[in-house]
């Protein structure tokens, strides 16, 4: 049994999922929308014959950090692995509103192009939610937390691991009220039976406000994993006085929102220290990272690593840039040279990290 904790990253551009062993070995998981992470997760399970995942967190309905969701329960479901605890989002009406959607119009839910929350169009949510509830009746998921938010702890000391605590640190409640305000708005044309697309097609960054981000404390180190939360939110998180805990040193940070522009903030990012370990998943329909908040982020850190695309070799967001640094020969920023989703982190309690491109 090692003492480290091993955190592993995937993002190809188009989802992002992360692993987590913990010392003890108990293995967690957040968000599913990497069809890479689900392809090494299976090969995982039959080398370690695991039979027993400690958590799943569901961030956000983004299709980015879903897709592969299903999947992963079927496969839960036929090799017989239970889950501990499955931990989603503060929104309880995302399956109501899938069933109304298509109770109006079921040539919604087979054809339109116009979906609400990103891809994931009702269909899938209605399935998703229906495979919960079925794994969670035959007791093959023992646990569900619907109700994720600042200031709810996951895991106490002790509770998953000797020098282990998990604690929610977003959404904070007045963006879950702001949410539910919007979609009860559209509740309400729903019930009209007018206007039903233009209706549904909420701006999809919105979706962001009511995403999961976790801190781990590990010993006395920091671990911060930012979901999508963007800047407007963490304005928000950063007024409850209750949580000193982010207003301290980390000594690692999963970008929030794949480096976006909406997701920095100098004077927040100051609170989390000097020259942390930082990863960045990229996403390639917005196009981000970008260019000027990576150089933003280089006043933070030197230690800053950027996932590419397998198949393409490539960096997405403003690959120009990153180019350009790397051909002056700036450290701050590490790309994989023979291109990877997937990088491993070792980390132990004394905040020693070793990370390793993972080209599997």
């Amino acid at each position: 049994m090692t003492s480290n904790l091993e955190i592993r990253v995937f993002g190809d551009g188009n989802g992002e999922s992360i692993f987590i062993k913990f010392p003890n070995n108990k293995i967690g998981i957040i968000d599913f929308g990497c069809k890479y992470f689900f392809k090494w997760f299976t090969s995982y399970v039959t080398n370690k014959n695991l039979k027993f995942i400690e958590f799943l967190v569901w961030t956000h309905p983004h299709d980015d950090h879903t897709h592969y969701l299903i999947d992963l329960l079927d496969y839960c479901d036929k090799n017989q692995i239970t889950i501990n605890l499955f931990g989603r989002f503060h929104f309880g009406k995302l399956k109501g509103l899938s069933e109304l959607i298509g109770q109006i119009d079921e040539r919604y839910l087979q054809n339109s192009s116009t979906t609400y929350i990103s891809k994931a169009k009702p269909g899938y949510l209605i399935k998703l939610f229906e495979k919960i509830s079925d794994l969670k009746n035959r007791n093959l998921i023992k646990n569900i937390d619907a109700q994720l938010c600042i200031g709810k702890q996951l895991y106490g000391k002790d509770a998953i691991d000797d020098d282990i605590s998990i604690t929610c640190i977003a959404p904070c409640n007045s963006d879950i009220e702001k949410y539910n305000k919007k979609y009860d708005e559209c509740l309400q044309k729903a019930c009209s039976f007018q206007g039903l697309q233009s209706d549904f097609s909420i701006e999809s960054s919105f979706h962001n406000i009511i995403s999961v981000a976790l801190i781990i404390e590990f010993g006395n180190l920091k671990i911060l994993l930012g979901g999508d939360v963007v800047n407007e939110s963490w304005h928000e998180i950063y007024k409850d006085d209750r949580f000193p805990i982010l207003k301290s040193n980390i000594v690692f940070l999963k970008a929030p929102h794949h480096g976006s522009n909406g997701a920095y903030n100098e004077d927040i990012w100051n609170n989390w220290g000097k020259d942390f370990e930082i990863i960045i998943s990229p996403y390639n329909k917005a196009k981000i990272p970008k260019a000027e908040i990576l150089e933003k982020i280089m006043t933070h850190s030197t230690k800053i690593k950027i996932l590419k695309d397998k198949s393409r070799k490539s960096v997405f967001g403003d690959s120009e840039f990153l180019v350009r640094k790397l051909a002056l020969k700036d450290n701050s920023i590490t790309t994989c040279p023979e291109a990877t989703h997937h990088i491993k982190y070792d980390i132990t309690k004394k905040g020693e990290i070793i990370s390793e491109w993972v080209n599997e």
